[in-house]
């Protein structure tokens, strides 16, 4: 592997942070791995050395777990009384440690690298107010 990558993989993800992200993961359904959000909230400090390692190992490696590919898929109805598939709308639920992942690279690597000019009208990610003004500047004419 890359010295410079393992250098970056080892110091950008420091255990206190993944201790702080873990503890404040929202209550939300598990993925296909069933871990429970509480488990990862309740015994954040005694799990983050080891989500450190798989995280420092997928960024070294370059490689996403196939197991983390999966999703559990729910159809939700849009309309009182569905008939036809196009009556539904998906919920994909992925693994918890998959997101806390993805949360990471965005917010560590991929906003850093970005100029803030090119992320205007782009709204994953953000500060809950700025999310909350989306809608409001698709209304607003530029």
């Amino acid at each position: 592997m890359h010295s410079k990558a393992q250098r970056i993989a080892r110091s950008a993800s420091p255990c206190r942070e993944i201790t702080r992200m873990l503890s404040m993961i929202k209550l939300s359904a598990s993925g296909c791995d069933e871990i429970p959000a509480w488990l990862l909230r309740q015994c954040s400090y005694e799990l983050a050395d080891i989500v450190a390692y798989i995280i420092n190992c997928l960024v070294i490696s370059g490689k996403v777990p196939s197991y983390w590919r999966n999703a559990l898929v729910t159809p939700v109805p849009k309309v009182s009384k569905p008939t036809v598939f196009s009556d539904f709308h998906p919920i994909s639920v992925t693994p918890l440690i998959s997101r806390l992942t993805e949360r990471i690279i965005v917010q560590w690597w991929i906003l850093p690298s970005v100029p803030p000019d090119m992320l205007r009208d782009q709204y994953a990610f953000k500060p809950i107010l700025e999310v909350q003004l989306q809608p409001l500047s698709t209304l607003c004419i530029k």
